[in-house]
């Protein structure tokens, strides 16, 4: 591990909230995004579980508990920001994904992901090209 990293760590935790506040803010930020990966593993994986609806409330839940943890111990706002475009990313995936399974079914959707990924890849080579 780079010394730059490590730094990067250092200053991390120095930003952060001591005693409750912080320790309050890790574990609310630590259990939201618990909740939310794994409403998320629940609608890729095992959608029959649980219904759309209680799939998308679990990942709303988990993702604003993730980011409001993430306010209590003083995150930056930068990496407030990141988490909640990614958050937002993920509940869309969701919903996206659940469209696409119902309207298309099961072979649809991994024809669509393959493109996807593929259109994916052609932007990424491209954007290191122009760089």
């Amino acid at each position: 591990m780079g010394l730059d990293t490590l730094d990067g760590y250092r200053i991390e935790a120095e930003s952060e909230k001591p005693g409750w506040r912080g320790a309050t803010g890790r574990l609310l930020t630590f259990a939201g995004f618990v909740v939310l990966a794994n409403a998320f593993l629940v609608a890729m994986l095992f959608r029959h579980i649980l219904s759309f609806r209680a799939q998308i409330l679990s990942a709303l839940a988990g993702g604003t508990v993730g980011v409001v943890g993430m306010i209590i111990r003083g995150n930056r706002r930068d990496q407030i920001n990141v988490a909640a475009i990614s958050f937002g990313c993920l509940v869309l995936t969701m919903i996206v994904v659940a469209m696409i399974e119902e309207r298309f079914g099961w072979l649809g959707l991994v024809i669509f992901v393959l493109v996807f990924g593929w259109l994916v890849q052609r932007l990424e080579e491209r954007s290191w090209k122009n760089l």
